[in-house]
C-alpha cells in the first residue's frame, strides 16, 4: 500500500522535474547526488487501531554558496506544491505537520540538504486506482412505490 503511493509520487515528480530523481530506500547511499529526493520510512506504529508511518524525506539540491534562504523557500514550495498536492490523500495525511532540518555538505559547500520529518496517518487503506468509480458510470436505480 505504501509502496504504491511512493511509486506514484516518484513517477509524478520525475515527470514534472526531468532532471530530478526520487527514491525510497532504507539507508542513504554514501555518495549523495544533488537534485535528489529520498524517502525513508523511519518507523511504524499502531495505536488503538490507528496506523501511523514516520518518514524522513531528504531533499537535496545544489545551490550557490550563500543561497540558504532561497533553498529554504524551495523546500517549502516542495512541501506545499508536491507533497500536499500529490503525496497526501484523504486517506494518507500528515498528523503532526513537517519538521525541517537544514544542513550543508561538508565536502561540497554548494550542496544543500533538508531533512523533512513527518508522520502520516494511514488508518484507512489507500484506495487503488482501479477501485475508484467514475461518477459518470453511476446510474440511478431508485424504485418509487406508490
Amino acid at each position: 500500500m505504501i509502496k504504491k503511493r511512493l511509486e506514484y509520487f516518484k513517477r509524478y515528480f520525475e515527470e514534472k522535474n526531468p532532471r530530478w530523481r526520487a527514491f525510497y530506500k532504507e539507508d542513504l547511499p554514501e555518495n549523495i547526488s544533488p537534485k535528489t529526493i529520498y524517502f525513508i520510512i523511519t518507523g511504524e506504529e499502531t495505536v488503538s487501531k490507528q496506523k501511523f508511518i514516520d518518514f524522513s524525506i531528504f531533499y537535496i539540491s545544489s545551490r550557490e554558496k550563500d543561497g540558504l534562504l532561497d533553498f529554504r523557500e524551495e523546500v517549502l514550495n516542495f512541501i506545499k506544491k508536491d507533497l500536499f498536492d500529490e503525496f497526501e490523500t484523504s486517506n494518507f495525511f500528515p498528523t503532526t505537520g513537517y519538521r525541517i532540518k537544514y544542513s550543508i555538505d561538508d565536502e561540497r559547500e554548494t550542496m544543500r540538504i533538508a531533512e523533512i520529518q513527518c508522520t502520516y496517518d494511514c488508518t484507512r487503506e489507500i484506495l487503488d486506482e482501479d477501485k475508484f468509480i467514475i461518477i459518470n458510470k453511476l446510474k440511478d436505480r431508485i424504485d418509487l412505490k406508490e
